[in-house]
């Protein structure tokens, strides 16, 4: 009877936000890393010169789903809460606010690395595409580097007011 008394103690909670945020990344950078894996496999089959544009994302991509996995095992209701809690505490706001900014930032610098690689797509040739979609990314970057922290800023922002229901 005990043990079933506890989860209906969590449940009004649920899980945080950041943890399911941090599910839904991995699920989307999972799906991503499964498309360059076969895309690879293909144009080694069918066109091996264009091989490497598909690979080159494969390291990233498993860097960004570790980190991702971190952020959600940090985020995981069990991890910030104690049995019987009933209202979020401020650590649990903080690392959720904290966690959906980050994934805000990843977002945005995927979008621009797969901008990046259509624009070089579109102008240059297959010999200098990897070339040229790593300039653009890193030109893109460089362009939108004073506003990535205010994507940043203004998702904790969002997250803060969605939680304690107060605008700072």
């Amino acid at each position: 009877m005990n043990a079933k008394q506890a989860p209906t103690a969590q449940a009004p909670l649920g899980e945080p936000d950041a943890h399911l945020a941090s599910r839904h990344m991995q699920t989307g950078v999972r799906i991503v890393l499964i498309l360059c894996l076969m895309a690879t496999v293909g144009l080694l089959l069918f066109n091996p010169a264009a091989a490497y544009l598909a690979a080159i994302s494969v390291p990233v991509l498993i860097v960004v789903l570790v980190f991702v996995g971190f952020l959600e095992r940090r985020s995981r209701a069990e991890r910030l809460r104690t049995a019987g809690q009933s209202q979020i505490s401020q650590h649990e706001v903080d690392v959720d606010v904290e966690t959906i900014g980050v994934i805000t930032v990843l977002k945005v610098v995927g979008a621009l690395a797969v901008g990046s690689f259509i624009a070089a797509a579109t102008i240059f040739d297959l010999a200098t595409l990897g070339i040229a979609a790593s300039v653009a990314f890193l030109i893109f970057l460089l362009t939108q580097l004073y506003i990535l922290p205010i994507f940043f800023l203004e998702s904790e922002r969002d997250e803060r007011e969605k939680l304690t229901g107060s605008r700072d």
